[in-house]
């Protein structure tokens, strides 16, 4: 919740993300872009520079990034109740980057919007979505290997065989059987439950789909979600 309240805000027309993000490249190579996007007829959304401006530098010892100061400062000053204790909270992983964008890391245009806007294409950028590596594992790797220019080669073989480095099996040469994939995805599933509302899931993908969208019309591509 904390994180997706702060990406509305940030990624709003005018919000911060758009408005840090033309300060911070105004005057480099994407002032042209900019001023296309801004004045163009077409209704482009502004280049954001969501990693920097959305999420920044760490806020102090208890607070490591913007998006967590509300909760923690509103948990940390709100009046205890008589007869209970209350635990301040505060937010200290070694890797931040697993905890602080959870949602931000799947908005793929965003940075992705970048690239294209310097002049590269779909002939320079293919899209893979996880899952055609799965359902659709030897045609996905056939288009691959055909936008690569490499020789064509039969994956069947190798599909057929699993999935390789996952499940703990480290390395490409390491492959798990389809059975023991399967029998992972169900104990994962049975043991994992996330304390996420139906309500609060649904906002979720109201946000994120419209961002989605975008990837789909900028790479040509459309994934499963």
């Amino acid at each position: 919740r904390a994180e997706l309240d702060s990406l509305k805000e940030c990624l709003a027309v005018g919000g911060r993300g758009e408005t840090l993000s033309q300060m911070k490249y105004g005057n480099s190579w994407a002032a042209d872009e900019f001023a296309r996007r801004d004045d163009g007829p077409f209704d482009l959304p502004s280049l954001i520079d969501i990693e920097s401006t959305c999420y920044g530098e760490k806020i102090s010892s208890t607070i490591p990034r913007a998006q967590f100061t509300d909760m923690i400062t509103k948990t940390n000053t709100e009046p205890t109740v008589p007869g209970t204790e209350r635990t301040k909270r505060i937010i200290d992983v070694p890797n931040m980057h697993l905890v602080e964008s959870f949602i931000g890391r799947g908005l793929y245009t965003l940075p992705l919007e970048w690239w294209y806007a310097a002049g590269f294409t779909t002939n320079d950028i293919h899209l893979v979505c996880s899952e055609d590596l799965r359902l659709r594992g030897a045609k996905t790797m056939d288009n691959v290997t055909r936008f690569l220019g490499l020789e064509p080669f039969d994956y069947t073989d190798v599909v057929n065989e699993g999935m390789y480095n996952v499940a703990g099996h480290k390395g490409y040469d390491k492959v798990t059987s389809w059975e023991e994939v399967g029998e992972e995805v169900k104990q994962t599933s049975s043991t994992i439950a996330y304390p996420l509302s139906d309500k609060l899931k649904q906002e979720l993908l109201e946000f994120v789909k419209p961002f989605n969208e975008r990837l789909f019309k900028l790479t040509g591509h459309r994934c499963d979600w």
